[in-house]
Formats: C-alpha cells, sequence, structure tokens
C-alpha cells in the first residue's frame, strides 16, 4: 500500500470528520482517506 500526503485540512473547508471515512479522487483513481484530517499540512 502506498500512502501520501495531501494539503488541504480543515482550516481549508474539509471536515475532521471525514478522517478515516471517505475518499478522495487523484488523477483518476479513487483513494481512502486514512489517517486524520487536520487543521493544514
Amino acid at each position: 500500500m502506498q500512502i501520501g500526503t495531501v494539503t488541504p485540512g480543515y482550516g481549508d473547508g474539509y471536515p475532521s470528520s471525514i478522517s478515516n471515512r471517505a475518499s478522495v479522487l487523484i488523477r483518476g483513481q479513487l483513494c481512502p482517506v486514512v489517517g486524520r484530517v487536520t487543521m493544514d499540512q
């Protein structure tokens, strides 16, 4: 499994409640959110 980081956080409007519960689309691939959503990267 590869894991990366992205810079948006709840300071940018992403709710912290999506930690470990959501997915993001990266270059056409749906990737799960793992770990906590924090204020900023």
